[in-house]
């Protein structure tokens, strides 16, 4: 930032557009322009440049293509299923959390587990309890993760006659009904949390 004496004597700053949209935290031009003239500020550029870090910031994913074609037509066609930690340890000892959700009706079991290796039998718990209620469980979406790759030999081994459907690896958007749903109970608890 350099300055200039006008003929009043009253000191007037001087920058370059792209040089204050940066120092204002990479505000749009509508904005930067504002503030300058708020604050008797001359601009040296007239044209502001694209900046690299907008764009950046701006810059998403593209969306996947639905890989549903064939919707749940009853409560437990489709489960999809995922699993989170915490840092800190619940007080029964827990630091895994897993959801699985249905399809169709949006419902949703949740379950906190020790260690990952019991989250298996504690979604085969879960799948009884639907089969037991007169639903049938026929197809299970879940993610390639460690965890859960015991779960489809395990539901074989006990006849359960279920389709597995994986994600592709680092696409948990395919995942999204139980991605969507672990970031609605994370947002309501911090909600609860906070004072």
């Amino acid at each position: 930032m350099g300055f200039e004496v006008s003929i009043r004597g009253n000191i007037k700053a001087f920058i370059s557009i792209n040089k204050l949209h940066k120092l204002l935290g990479h505000t749009g031009e509508k904005s930067t322009r504002k503030t300058a003239k708020k604050h008797n500020i001359k601009l040296t550029a007239n044209k502001m440049n694209i900046c690299e870090r907008c764009e950046l910031s701006k810059s998403r994913l593209f969306n996947l293509n639905k890989t549903n074609q064939n919707p749940s037509k009853s409560i437990g066609d489709r489960l999809y299923i995922d699993s989170s930690w915490i840092n800190v340890p619940s007080g029964g000892g827990n630091k895994y959390w897993f959801l699985i959700v249905d399809e169709l009706s949006g419902y949703f079991w949740e379950r906190f587990v020790r260690h990952k290796y019991d989250i298996v039998d504690e979604i085969i718990e879960v799948i009884f309890k639907i089969n037991n209620y007169g639903y049938k469980v026929k197809t299970i979406w879940l993610e390639n993760a460690g965890e859960l790759m015991n779960l489809q030999s395990e539901c074989n081994r006990k006849e359960l006659g279920i389709n597995f459907e994986y994600t592709y690896p680092y696409t948990p958007q395919q995942n999204g009904i139980v991605e969507r749903k672990f970031q609605t109970l994370y947002n309501k608890i911090r909600s609860c949390l906070k004072k």
